[in-house]
């Protein structure tokens, strides 16, 4: 696991170099404050599940790997509250872990948390944040040892929270023949932007990666993904489900980038978004950027209003025109959490979208 660990410090750099920082013409994230001073709130992490599985503890330095954002680096040197998970070789917890970062109301605050899969273990983890900071910055890493498994289920802050800045940086690193399965909820927040690495830096990793977005009116989404392949028979897929409505802006940058050696790779990438209204925006930015000369990689993205057809087939079975509407835009998100392995997870999910769904839109300009 600490060679898969080295070669990803050593590659990593290279790689997100070329991933340019296209978001600034969509998103303006110069404008918030990242010096340590402006951090002046408090935050807590609590976890539920095995005691001997997870703790509060400090991470080892060797795991500790350089933020590639400015939210990032806040969240690694300002974080009040953070989690150390390890989970020992062999161990398969049965009960999923919950970590739960609570923010103080009104005021930034940062976490950080590790979670380290040992040899042979498998894990099911549950994110989610309670609290309505001013601006949440947090920083997420999970590395997984040789053949370990691990889920995760990131349900974000919900739909309570509205008003946030929500920043995060998350990575996974998986040593030979590991797999995650990764789901994010990306629902909260006046302003969302997260940055992910999965690095497959094993021989036989997989890597599953998913999430679920809907802005509405002033709120803006925005995602980097970095899929990078550095050993040979990895496999990774990403989807990206997205609706927007009364104005909203979503943003989705995926990057497959295979290395020389990573022959046999098989990788796909899609970013898909529906349009609820002519005031709304999408951008998806799929890129791939291969170095070996025996693999499968390719990628999708659209971006597109209702078929009225789907509407209209609804109506004629008696079906009001915004039941309509709704029915064809959740299915629409379906794809993307469907892919949750607890079926209480993915009821949570769903009844989360619901009730945004419900919810009173921001207007367009409130930002």
């Amino acid at each position: 696991m600490a060679e898969g660990v080295g070669a990803y410090r050593r590659r990593e750099g290279a790689s997100l170099a070329r991933l340019a920082p296209k978001k600034t013409v969509y998103m303006n994230l110069g404008k918030l404050d990242y010096s340590i001073g402006s951090v002046t709130g408090r935050a807590g992490v609590s976890s539920e599940g095995p005691a001997e599985l997870a703790g509060i503890v400090e991470a080892p330095a060797k795991l500790l790997l350089p933020a590639r954002t400015k939210a990032g680096a806040l969240a690694n040197c300002a974080f009040s509250a953070g989690a150390f998970l390890s989970i020992p070789r062999g161990a398969r917890p049965e009960a999923p872990i919950r970590l739960t970062a609570s923010y103080e109301n009104g005021k930034p605050a940062a976490v950080k948390s590790v979670v380290c899969v040992g040899e042979g273990a498998f894990a099911r983890i549950i994110l989610s944040s309670e609290g309505r900071p001013a601006a949440s910055f947090s920083s997420l890493a999970f590395f997984l040892g040789r053949g370990a498994a691990l889920d995760v289920v990131d349900l974000g802050a919900g739909t309570a929270n509205r008003e946030s800045a929500i920043l995060s940086e998350e990575t996974a690193v998986l040593a030979a023949d590991s797999s995650i399965n990764w789901f994010s909820a990306s629902l909260a927040g006046s302003l969302a932007f997260s940055r992910k690495t999965i690095t497959l830096a094993g021989r036989g990793a997989s890597a599953s990666y998913s999430e679920a977005v809907y802005p509405r009116g002033g709120e803006l989404f925005a995602t980097e993904i970095l899929v990078s392949h550095e050993e040979p028979d990895t496999t990774g897929n990403v989807l990206s489900r997205a609706i927007l409505s009364d104005g909203a802006q979503n943003v989705f940058e995926g990057l497959i980038k295979i290395e020389k050696d990573a022959q046999k790779t098989d990788s796909f990438l899609a970013g898909h978004a529906l349009l609820l209204d002519s005031d709304s925006r999408s951008d998806a930015i799929p890129s791939l950027e291969i170095e070996a000369n025996d693999v499968r990689a390719t990628h999708s993205a659209s971006s597109g209003p209702i078929d009225p057809d789907h509407i209209f087939y609804l109506m004629s079975r008696g079906i009001a025109r915004d039941e309509a509407t709704k029915l064809v835009a959740l299915g629409f998100l379906a794809p993307a959490f469907l892919k949750i392995g607890g079926a209480q997870e993915r009821d949570a999910v769903a009844r989360m979208i619901a009730e945004k769904w419900r919810d009173p839109a921001r207007p367009a300009g409130e930002r």
